[in-house]
């Protein structure tokens, strides 16, 4: 009976150890994932002139919705890709690039259209903002999950400070950017991520509180010129300043969320060894001799 109740907890003990080890072991396979897509990215870039209608198509896009950008407010619109990549040569859902941002330690696979399949997969550009080539009067806004399945993502964007710096790779060449701002707004404050006349801009978006997720964390950029610092004022949507949300970092809570994973992983591995010993230095043979004996 004792070893069929050690081999039960066993079970249930390395069950968890399962549930609490994914959070370490997707970040690893995801990584893999991103190295493929980036790959992809990079070997696109080293042939001249590829894929050069849809650049061109991407170009009149921002030009376009630089002069009309009334279909932002519509939520639906957000999962639209903008245009049909098989268009051009391309897979409905392959990447057209990838953004890097070295102060959260992370790289996205950029996809156009915040479909399910394109956040559960990386970053996406929202429907109704500007195509990731940059340009005037551009504002490419990029949406990710704030963590997903074990997958960092944009998890720790409250990492992100002024003056960092966040660089957009598309199909034929890598853009900098640096942060000038950052806000907390309501999910349908749509104007917050308008189109600002005369700037060069990408604005990162996740969810906010982590987990709790009710209003939305944005990260203004505007462009520069490879590694140099931003002379001018930050840039900001219009009335951010009115519509800014006071909301308590979070952050503090996921540090501690990573640590606690990990306290509670040693404490599985610890009990396992020490059922599996319990289980080894019981003795069922010896049990029934003694019993034997007192009959």
């Amino acid at each position: 009976m004792a070893r069929w109740l050690l081999g039960l907890a066993l079970v249930v003990d390395l069950a968890l150890m399962v549930i609490l080890y994914q959070p370490i072991t997707a970040p690893m396979v995801y990584e893999q994932t991103v190295k493929e897509e980036v790959a992809v990215v990079e070997q696109e870039q080293k042939e001249p002139g590829i894929h050069q209608n849809l650049r061109e198509a991407m170009e009149a896009y921002n030009l376009q919705l630089a002069q009309d950008q009334s279909g932002l407010d519509s939520v639906d619109s957000y999962e639209a890709p903008g245009m049909n990549l098989e268009d051009y040569g391309l897979g409905a859902d392959d990447a057209v690039g990838y953004v890097e941002i070295p102060a959260m330690d992370v790289t996205l696979p950029l996809y156009l259209g915040a479909s399910r399949a394109h956040m559960n997969d990386g970053a996406a550009v929202l429907g109704q903002t500007s195509m990731p080539i940059g340009g005037n009067s551009t504002n490419c806004v990029i949406a990710a999950h704030r963590g997903w399945n074990g997958k960092a993502m944009f998890r720790d964007v409250e990492l992100l400070q002024e003056g960092d710096l966040v660089y957009l790779t598309n199909l034929w060449e890598t853009l900098t950017y640096q942060v000038t701002g950052i806000s907390i707004i309501w999910p349908d404050e749509v104007e917050s991520v308008a189109i600002q006349p005369g700037q060069d801009m990408v604005t990162l978006l996740t969810c906010h509180p982590y987990i709790v997720g009710t209003y939305r964390y944005l990260v203004y950029c505007q462009r520069v010129e490879q590694d140099t610092p931003v002379q001018e004022p930050p840039v900001t949507a219009p009335n951010i300043q009115q519509t800014q949300v006071a909301v308590e970092a979070s952050q503090p809570e996921i540090e501690l969320e990573t640590h606690l994973q990990l306290v509670a992983l040693g404490l599985s591995i610890c009990t396992a060894v020490v059922l599996i010993y319990s289980m080894i230095t019981t003795n069922p043979t010896k049990n029934r001799k003694t019993g034997d004996k007192k009959k």
